[in-house]
């Protein structure tokens, strides 16, 4: 895979989009409890587009904007640990 072939490579570029900036470290508690909010509105989202209620482009820009929050929190946690602020 070349450069850019995958979401965490390409997700900076897009979490502006989505006013999601640099991550802070962030105790794993706390994001832990999001990325689990997170998982459970991926899905429902899932589910919502198994029963029609959604786009599809809806779907996969809600999807994508999911995901790229779960690399920010995870980003967060990883910070955290090494006890190093994201300046």
């Amino acid at each position: 895979m070349g450069p850019g072939s995958t979401l965490e490579s390409v997700g900076v570029f897009f979490m502006e989009k989505i006013n999601i900036y640099k991550p802070k470290p962030l105790p794993r508690e706390i994001a832990e409890q999001c990325i689990q909010s997170l998982s459970h509105r991926l899905g429902q989202l899932e589910i919502d587009q198994c029963h029609d209620k959604l786009l599809w482009p809806t779907y996969l820009n809600e999807k994508s904007k999911i995901k790229l929050y779960l690399i920010y929190y995870r980003e967060c946690i990883r910070l955290y640990e090494k006890g190093q602020p994201n300046e």
